[in-house]
């Protein structure tokens, strides 16, 4: 055994890792969608003039109803009815409302790439004979095997810690933009709610229309009340111009009896 050496190993390790971080947001909207039907009918046409003036005459002075676009309206619980002098027609609308609902999201994303580089050396001991198999080549590679498993766990380690710190980073810079995401996805949603409600629509009016087949004596009602007040008061009118006498007017629920007394 003789001439021992000393050598230093060095084994270097470099790991590259991407990450990615995401920030999701959700949000919701509703809106009240009202499907309408129509229906219109003759009504003045089939009233003598004298009784269509006096009905057109009492629906002015009813409170209940009002003058609007060229017609007298009447709010009803679940629509309207109008009433068009030109033309003398009764106008029915059924509206039938429901709310409707859409959801969104908005999602962000972050990501990146880390790059860890190690490295771990020693030193060890060759003999110029190879005494004990311990040649300057069998030592060195021994040692090479060791520290590259050691520089690679280092690296590891060490791409695992920047990933971790890059990750938390991401995180943080995320949360400060959640207003912005909640923005976005409350758009998101706004918009979804728009196809939403345009494809509950054709039902609703479906709705309405069923609503103004099974109820329409109810539209019919408000103008049948009016009616009857010009019936009152054309009857009225009458009977005092050409003098009538014992005038008696009685409203029994919706019959009215008016009874009068004119000599000949």
């Amino acid at each position: 055994m003789c001439n021992p050496r000393r050598i230093e190993v060095r084994a270097t390790s470099t790991l590259s890792r991407s990450w990615e971080v995401a920030l999701t947001r959700t949000a919701s909207a509703s809106i009240d969608v009202t499907g309408e039907a129509r229906l219109n009918q003759p009504f003045g046409t089939q009233l003598g003039a004298p009784l269509r003036r006096a009905f057109e005459a009492a629906l002015g002075a009813d409170p209940r109803w009002t003058w609007s676009e060229g017609a007298y309206r009447l709010e009803l619980p679940h629509g309207q009815v109008a009433y068009h002098p030109e033309t003398g027609e009764i106008e029915m609308t059924a509206r039938w409302t429901e709310l409707v609902e859409a959801s969104g999201s908005a999602t962000r994303t972050l990501s990146g790439r880390v790059v860890a580089s190690t490295d771990a050396t020693a030193s060890g001991t060759f003999y110029t004979d190879g005494w004990a198999g311990q040649t300057e080549n069998h030592v060195r590679s021994h040692l090479h095997t060791r520290l590259q498993k050691e520089s690679d766990r280092k690296a590891e380690k060490e791409a695992d810690r920047q990933e971790a710190q890059a990750r938390d980073q991401g995180r943080s810079r995320l949360a400060g933009q959640q207003q912005e995401i909640d923005d976005l996805a409350a758009a998101d949603a706004r918009r979804n709610l728009g196809a939403v409600a345009e494809q509950a629509r054709p039902g609703l009016d479906r709705q309405a229309a069923e609503q103004l087949g099974e109820a329409r004596d109810t539209y019919l009602r408000p103008v049948n009340l009016v009616l009857r007040t010009a019936y009152r008061d054309m009857f009225e009118a009458y009977a005092r111009t050409h003098g009538a006498q014992n005038l008696s007017v009685n409203e029994d629920g919706d019959v009215l009896t008016i009874e009068f007394e004119i000599e000949e």
